[in-house]
């Protein structure tokens, strides 16, 4: 189908005057707005004109749908036009972004993963360093120990000295020791961002309405299903009985037009 033909319905509407429909509307209004139902008689009066109105009302409907009637067959054969195409868009814009996130999140795996296996190593290093100062603190002691033993004070305490320098600059080398920071996984490229999105889903239905129960204040995570209680309602009329729920009966009247 040619955009001619599209919108070619489109050259036949002739729209009404306005104010000939507003003044035929305001002259209903005013009428029923002066009405006084008192007896059968005005009762009877108002049921003529409710019957007149209503006719007004599906020839207003009629001269509406004359004109919405082409533009709304113009519009969806323009819709229908670009549907197709557009689909195919967005289902190559969804497989696209979902490739480029998988690949995001791979790297971004592969760079938790090294840097887990670099931090491991620094702890185990670290672990190392310890035990090795240990090991010189021990042997210090063992050494100065000997010296007492020995009668040489003065050089027992230079050896334990030193083997706490010794001990000190360990640990001060261990405390220092960190990982290397790597580099993003994915370098970013102009126009495309990545962002996260924190969602939640409800998994047990029983459960979430007994913790709204006891915390009230998160009442707004419950919606009321105003369709269901309306059929029950009709099912059920004056004898449908439930906590929090309000039963009641609305009037309503029903007229065909003249």
């Amino acid at each position: 189908m040619t955009t001619e033909n599209i919108f070619a319905p489109l050259a036949t509407i002739a729209a009404p005057d306005a104010n000939q429909l507003n003044t035929r509307a305001q002259s209903a209004l005013a009428m029923v707005e002066s009405m006084v139902i008192d007896s059968q008689e005005t009762y009877d009066l108002a049921a003529d004109e409710l019957k007149a109105i209503k006719s007004k009302a599906k020839t207003l409907e009629e001269q509406r749908t004359a004109i919405t009637g082409p533009i709304n067959k113009a519009l969806k054969a323009v819709n229908d036009l670009f549907r197709a195409p557009g689909a195919y868009l967005e289902q190559a814009e969804a497989i696209i972004k979902r490739k480029m996130i998988g690949y995001t999140t791979e790297q971004e795996r592969i760079a938790a993963e090294q840097r887990r296996k670099a931090e491991a190593a620094i702890r185990a290093e670290q672990a190392r360093i310890a035990k090795e100062a240990a090991e010189r603190e021990a042997a210090a002691q063992a050494e100065a120990a000997k010296l007492i033993e020995a009668g040489d004070a003065e050089k027992a305490a230079e050896v334990q000295a030193e083997a706490a320098i010794e001990a000190a600059s360990l640990a001060a080398t261990a405390q220092v020791m960190t990982a290397p920071v790597a580099a993003p996984a994915v370098a970013k490229v102009s126009g495309v961002s990545m962002r996260s999105a924190w969602k939640a889903e409800c998994t047990d239905k029983a459960a979430l309405v007994a913790f709204v129960a006891a915390n009230p204040q998160f009442l707004n995570l419950l919606d009321v299903n105003t369709s269901a209680l309306n059929q029950m309602a009709k099912a059920m009329r004056e004898t449908m009985k439930i906590d929090g729920v309000r039963v009641y009966e609305e009037k309503q009247l029903a007229s065909r037009s003249a």
